[in-house]
């Protein structure tokens, strides 16, 4: 997760989830989710098959939140995340 101040009251975010060292793609399947405080899905993004890198990009105010979910067969991740 990269964060770059925009301005005061703004920042700009990057996402961006690639192979472990010495794979050569993402495991098919991998999903990416992006909830906000109501756990309303905001963005979603799924591997498939050859793809290296799951990316992205958005824009939030100073103070608000939200949770980044990572899912792979049985197995689920959570992150909360306040800019």
């Amino acid at each position: 997760i990269r964060c770059l101040p925009k301005d005061e009251n703004s920042v700009d975010i990057a996402i961006e989830v690639y192979p472990q060292e010495g794979a050569e793609a993402l495991p098919v399947g991998l999903s990416l989710r992006l909830l906000d405080d109501t756990d309303a899905v905001l963005y979603e993004e799924r591997v498939d098959e050859g793809d290296r890198q799951l990316s992205l990009d958005l824009e939030g105010e100073v103070g608000e939140g939200f949770l980044l979910e990572f899912s792979f067969g049985n197995t689920l991740v959570q992150k909360y995340v306040q800019i």
